[in-house]
Order: C-alpha cells, then structure tokens, then sequence
C-alpha cells in the first residue's frame, strides 16, 4: 500500500503552477460560497438580504474584507457559522471524487482539488485565525457560543482538511499516475 506514496509536491510539474495564476479566480469563488452560505442561512431564518458583495472591499470602522451580506431581520449563530458548515460539506463531497477517480485531465483534478479540498482549509483556517485580532464571524461565534467548543469544531476540521490534502497530493489516483478507467 505505501509503495505508492509520494512527496506531496511531486504529484506537480512546472505546467501546473500556471494554475496559480487563477488564484484571483479561485478566491473569488470561495467567497461567493463564504458569502452565499451567510445569505441563504439568514434568508432561511427570515432575514431579507439587503447587500451581498464578493469582491474584496475596506469597509469604513472594519477595514479590509473578502467580501460581506448585510441583511434585515434577526438571526440566530446559525446564519454566522454557515461558511464553516459549507466548507466541511464541500470537502466532503469533493475530497472522495478527487483522492478515487483516476481523472483523464490533470487540470480537472487539480481545480477539484483547489476548489473542494485546499479552499475549506484556507476559509476556515483564515478566518478562525482572525477572530483572536479583528471583529468577523468566529469572534461572534466564539462569544455567544462555548469558545472551546467554537474552538474544537475548527482544529478537528482544519486538521480533517490537511489530511485530506495529504492523501489527496500523495496518494490519490491521479497523483499515482493512475489510468481512468
């Protein structure tokens, strides 16, 4: 079983990080899913959704941000920790496809990656690390819910997600060399 096992960087040619050059791209899509997991939480407790931006903006009192939905109405945590919960069930849906299918196209397999795997991670990890020096959606959860357990909920996942990335870049099918079958 482990004779197929790889560095996790050498699954990558030189080719493959042209893929880096839609790092703008990718961070727009992970926060319309960030984004659009706050607005459908909250129109599902009744709030009216009243602006939703996904381009990064500096925002006046808060300073920089992703993007960010106001809505009217009151919410409970639930519409705060939606992202989060959004983030594991993408990485649940997609780290299976990518560490089992042998892909005919190493770009599907990498952007699957990128999108289901590498960006819960940087999401979640981002924004847990943020809420110990700014304002956001993980400070408020840790505040109106058990810190500890805000806590836990985000290193048993962070820790789910890497590694999941390391069997995804190391032993996934299509990092082996596998051929589709």
């Amino acid at each position: 079983m482990w004779k197929h096992v790889q560095r996790p960087w050498a699954v990558f040619r030189r080719r493959d990080l042209l893929w880096l050059l839609g790092l703008p791209i990718y961070q727009i899509l992970g926060t319309i899913r960030h984004e659009a997991s706050h607005a459908l939480a909250a129109m599902a407790e009744g709030a009216k959704i009243t602006e939703f931006v996904f381009l990064p903006s500096m925002l006046p009192g808060y300073g920089f941000a992703w993007g960010y939905v106001d809505w009217d109405g009151n919410v409970s945590w639930f519409s705060s920790a939606a992202p989060y919960f959004c983030d594991l069930v993408t990485f649940l849906a997609v780290f299976p496809i990518c560490l089992c299918v042998a892909f005919k196209r190493k770009w599907v397999w990498l952007n699957l990656t990128i999108l289901g795997v590498v960006s819960p991670l940087a999401n979640s990890l981002y924004c847990y690390i943020r809420a110990f020096q700014k304002p956001g959606d993980v400070s408020y959860l840790r505040q109106v819910l058990v810190s500890s357990a805000v806590d836990g909920y985000f290193v048993v996942t962070a820790t789910v997600y890497i590694l999941g990335l390391l069997l995804v870049l190391c032993c996934s099918r299509t990092a082996r060399g596998d051929r589709p079958t």
